[in-house]
């Protein structure tokens, strides 16, 4: 994507969660080249953290029956999550709609020796496979268990996979995990609910490395030589690895 049309579609983002006084992370390859060279970033990825859901329903991207239908959900405890796939311009933008208390859980619950999932809604039709990496750099292929709520999918998705004695981190853990631009904080309490998720699987991957030979953590980070020296300086330094 170009420069100047991702700009444009940060911007607008930017102006709406400043105005509605909401959280604004950038995540995914946008957030670990941290604007650079964005031509070869296929969409920019984002999650919106919100104290009260109802400050979400003025948002101009999402469609009305998804937000009343993830509301009411959320409410029942049918999913955790709720997301939407858009385009300002040309730019295709994802956003994972997150409250402060599904982060301060995601923060505290530490990685384990277990299978965890979270349940998301969303108005998208995803790829039916996920990858994940461990440790040694082996790669993993997740079968999507996909759910139906009116016309909307609700996907069943690992936090972690623990199987056979190999941990696998999920892609919502990974987002937070790999240098995540927190562009507009309203909530102070994000900023170090982010520090206690890192601390927490730093812990984890610590423990891992006393019990099992040549684990190395940089073999489990997908497109690692994509990362920009910033990001690849945050990974290094949170796990001292230099």
């Amino acid at each position: 994507m170009k420069y100047n049309e991702l700009m444009n579609a940060l911007n607008k983002l930017k102006e709406f969660c400043n105005k509605n006084v909401l959280n604004f992370v950038v995540v995914g390859s946008v957030g670990y080249k941290n604007g650079e060279s964005t031509e070869d970033c296929d969409d920019l990825d984002c999650v919106i953290i919100y104290d009260d859901v109802f400050k979400i329903e003025s948002f101009p991207y999402i469609g009305e029956k998804l937000y009343h239908l993830s509301v009411e959900s959320l409410k029942n405890n049918e999913i955790d999550l709720f997301a939407t796939k858009f385009k300002i311009g040309e730019v295709k933008i994802s956003i994972d709609f997150i409250s402060i208390d599904y982060f301060d859980k995601l923060a505290k619950g530490k990685p384990c020796e277990k299978s965890e999932f979270l349940r998301k809604m969303t108005d998208a039709e995803e790829r039916p496979i996920n990858e994940y990496y461990d440790f040694y750099g082996n790669q993993l292929i997740y079968n999507k268990t996909k759910l139906k709520s009116d016309k909307f999918n609700i996907y069943i998705l690992p936090k972690f996979i623990y199987e056979k004695d190999i941990f696998y981190s999920g892609v919502l853990h990974n987002k937070f995990m790999y240098n995540p631009q927190f562009l507009v904080v309203k909530n102070k309490e994000i900023l170090d609910l982010h520090g206690k998720l890192l601390k927490n699987y730093v812990s984890f991957y610590n423990l891992q490395k006393q019990r099992k030979e040549k684990i190395d953590i940089i073999k489990s980070v997908r497109n690692w030589d994509r990362f920009s020296n910033e990001s690849k300086y945050f990974i290094n330094n949170l796990f001292q690895l230099e």
